[in-house]
């Protein structure tokens, strides 16, 4: 029997739409008891009543990740509804184009707020229910743009980053509580999030797909769930790279994810 896995009850921060949406779907189709949170009223409601019209069990409240009162009352709430949170998945997030030609930093500050601090704001909550359970697990949500500053993607991959590293530092520190802590780390995903952008996102896959991938990873164990393998083996290469390749690699142009 796995050590961790239990996705009796499962929490989903940034639950609205992507991938948190497909999450959403699929731990409902294994038989979990769901509690979702997002800003978008409208999208959580429906994802919601679809559930329940197929006998799933779901509710939701509105959470705004930058504000801690919110994270903290939307935590209590699922923790009050479902008796136990057994799995936590910290999927809040934005991306923003913004580089260092007409630079403002409020725009770091916004990605940071969300990225950053999203993830923080629901540890914080969730560490003591999951230690006073002494089991549980945090599933948060990184990136591949993690392992470097990519031209016009500074704020984001420098969000990921940190993120990356929180979720390292509290996978270490929380073990000896029986509480496993997963890093996700996705490359390109088709979501509304990335459904405008312009330039090439090289093995793209759909939100269903990346769920797949993620439940897969959780009953796995896994300490870190990366995918797809191809953008997982170009960023790994990308970060071996001498700064003056890349410097040449990327010089005039811009790649963002």
């Amino acid at each position: 029997m796995n050590k961790y896995f239990n996705f009796k009850n499962v929490l989903i921060i940034g639950a609205s739409r992507g991938i948190g949406r497909a999450l959403s779907f699929k731990f409902a189709e294994l038989g979990a008891n769901l509690f979702i949170a997002a800003r978008n009223e409208d999208n959580l409601r429906n994802i919601v009543e679809s559930i329940r019209s197929k006998g799933g069990k779901a509710d939701y409240a509105i959470c705004d990740v930058t504000i801690k009162s919110d994270v903290k009352n939307t935590i209590q709430k699922a923790n009050d509804i479902l008796g136990k949170i057994d799995i936590a998945i910290i999927n809040s997030g934005i991306n923003g184009s913004e580089g260092f030609d007409n630079f403002d930093s409020e725009v770091f500050k916004r990605i940071y707020n969300v990225n950053i601090y999203g993830i923080l704001h629901s540890l914080e909550y969730l560490i003591p229910i999951m230690k006073q359970n002494n089991s549980g697990i945090i599933a948060g949500v990184s990136s591949l743009a993690d392992v470097y500053g990519f031209p016009g993607s500074g704020a984001y991959c420098s969000s990921k980053a940190a993120a990356t590293t929180i979720l390292e530092a509290v996978r270490l520190e929380l073990a000896r509580f029986n509480i496993k802590v997963i890093t996700i780390k996705p490359g390109f995903v088709y979501t509304d999030m990335t459904k405008d952008i312009k330039y090439p996102m090289p093995f793209i896959i759909d939100a269903e797909k990346a769920s797949d991938y993620i439940v897969k990873g959780i009953k796995k164990e896994k300490n870190i769930i990366s995918f797809p393998f191809m953008t997982k083996m170009l960023v790994g290469i990308a970060k071996l790279l001498p700064a003056n390749i890349m410097n040449f690699v990327f010089k005039n142009r811009e790649f963002r994810f």
